[in-house]
């Protein structure tokens, strides 16, 4: 099985190693961004390879954006995504700005890597990966040889294969070439 993936978003390499090893150590695996631009290209490649990030650890303060502008973009494009918020520059109503940014939590910096895992299992996140469904192939008779393969090609009632079709039989293939 692998591991559940969390999108970390902080521009402190100290950070986001701490995390990839703590996490790791509860079954997670970190992947790490340095930015809000990084990590709005990670979340899109990573739901176009099939592997939707389902969790965000945002830092408030980032180079290119502030984290709680990234926080409300990302929830427009990914609702589904929990979003939890970190920051050391965190005063008594940052948990309130969160809150009104779409955020599902807050941790103020610097915490143990048990508060987030806590946190994560708090929020109920289902890890699982719904795999896209195969289109339906159609059903295909196979050959006993390339000689039946041919005449059943050439007395077929159906569309005649193009130049260039490939039709397997067995663990042969056969391309066919109309003159």
């Amino acid at each position: 099985m692998q591991a559940a993936k969390i999108l970390v978003v902080d521009d402190e390499v100290a950070i986001r190693r701490q995390l990839s090893v703590g996490m790791a150590q509860h079954g997670y695996e970190i992947v790490e961004s340095p930015d809000g631009l990084s990590a709005l290209t990670r979340i899109e490649e990573m739901a176009k390879a099939g592997e939707p990030v389902k969790v965000a650890v945002v830092d408030v303060v980032l180079p290119d954006i502030n984290g709680l502008k990234l926080t409300s973009i990302i929830h427009s494009r990914y609702p589904e995504m929990k979003i939890i918020v970190i920051s050391g520059h965190a005063g008594e109503s940052a948990p309130e700005q969160v809150a009104f940014r779409d955020a599902d939590g807050f941790i103020p910096k610097p915490f143990a890597t048990e508060q987030l895992t806590d946190l994560i299992e708090r929020l109920d996140v289902d890890f699982t990966v719904t795999p896209e469904v195969e289109p339906e192939t159609p059903d295909v008779e196979v050959a006993e040889d390339e000689a039946a393969a041919v005449e059943a090609v050439e007395t077929s009632a159906e569309e005649t294969p193009a130049d260039g079709d490939v039709i397997d039989v067995e663990l042969h293939t056969i391309r066919v070439q109309n003159w």
